[in-house]
């Protein structure tokens, strides 16, 4: 079935690094790949992610793998909700008007979501439960996929999908910091499900209900992470066997490492670019434990295969209700709207919950 598509659409742009999105019009693609489709995006959520690339340096840009070499205006954007309206050939799972919702291949304009229509690879969309709106969806793709490669990527635990995995880990602890992100919430649901007895969440405690309706056992502030000893005493009867660094600090990484046991604890970070140093701080410490980036994306060949499985998962979990998305406060204007919104994150006025902008809103 063709689909007539408009020639022009409103995408959000960074012209200089660091500099100011602003609304521009770019052309529609109006063809796709053999293996993708092209979607039009009804609702994208936003990131810090996003925030931060508009205020850093290009140089910082050009050293994430796959990010080109010379500045150019850029597409912002990493999470979508939308409706498929354009099948490549080959393309078998998705067929026009499917509900999907996915991510962005960061640094490719065509691939990023903070406009009206883009192209996603077939296989990495995830379809929406029939219930679920699609300003919920779109919250979903990042941080689940950044939070889920740190925990059972090379971490040496079993994910919850995988024989064997559900309620595995019943008997021991796991500290979640920086718990009221959205990497940190969908990190204490993967926790639950993968059953650990006392999940130790780090956050202000005005999260603290939030927080214990997803499956977290205790509550406590920030400053619980200086304090090993504070944290082993919160999980008498169960060892902690992994921390997950949802907001990575460098003050965290000695206690975290503190807390876990000699051989075969798994420490997870947001940020990669700390994994070197703690690696070598454990060495010292002669701790035998898995350090794990997060790596928010299935565009690496170390992280396809993975996330594929894991985006089998998330879908049937979504659908159950087993894991749940997080709260949505709507950005007035819609891409209009995302450019005032990324002051709402460098002021911290953005916490325990998800911006999403409806694409319907933007002004013509």
């Amino acid at each position: 079935m063709s689909v007539k598509l408009p020639e022009t659409q409103k995408a959000v742009f960074l012209s200089s690094f660091p500099g100011t999105p602003e609304v521009k019009e770019r052309p529609i693609p109006q063809t796709v790949s053999d293996d993708e489709v092209l979607v039009k995006i009804r609702a994208s959520a936003m990131n810090q992610s996003d925030n931060t690339v508009s205020r850093v340096p290009f140089s910082f840009l050009a050293a994430i793998p796959g990010f080109p070499q010379e500045p150019s205006p850029l597409v912002l954007g990493s999470d979508m909700a939308g409706e498929v309206v354009l099948v490549g050939s080959s393309v078998t799972n998705l067929k026009v008007g499917d509900r999907i919702f996915g991510g962005c291949r960061f640094g490719k304009n065509d691939y990023n979501t903070f406009q009206e229509y883009y192209k996603l690879t077939a296989k990495f969309a995830m379809k929406i439960p029939p219930a679920m709106s699609f300003e919920a969806a779109s919250t979903v793709y990042l941080a689940f996929s950044t939070v889920v490669t740190g925990m059972y990527l090379g971490s040496g635990l079993t994910p919850p999908w995988a024989e064997g995995g559900k309620g595995k880990y019943s008997g021991h602890a796991i500290v979640i910091a920086g718990a009221s992100s959205s990497v940190g919430q969908y990190g204490i649901q993967l926790a639950r499900l993968s059953g650990f007895s006392t999940i130790i969440a780090t956050a202000s405690d005005k999260h603290t209900r939030l927080l214990k309706a997803i499956g977290a056992t205790h509550v406590v502030p920030h400053t619980t992470m200086l304090s090993p000893s504070s944290l082993s005493e919160l999980s008498p009867s169960h060892p902690i066997l992994a921390v997950c660094l949802a907001i990575t600090k460098e003050e965290y990484l000695a206690p975290a490492l503190e807390v876990l046991p000699n051989k075969d604890g798994a420490i997870m970070m947001s940020n990669f670019q700390v994994v070197p140093k703690v690696k070598e701080m454990a060495a010292q410490a002669g701790k035998e434990v898995h350090v794990c980036p997060m790596m928010g994306s299935p565009n690496f060949p170390q992280t396809e295969a993975f996330l594929l499985a894991a985006y089998s998962a998330v879908e049937k979990y979504l659908e159950t209700g087993d894991i749940v998305p997080n709260e949505v406060v709507i950005v007035e204007g819609g891409l209009a709207g995302i450019p005032r919104a990324f002051d709402d994150f460098q002021e911290g006025r953005v916490s325990g919950v998800k911006l999403v902008a409806r694409i319907a809103d933007t002004p013509a």
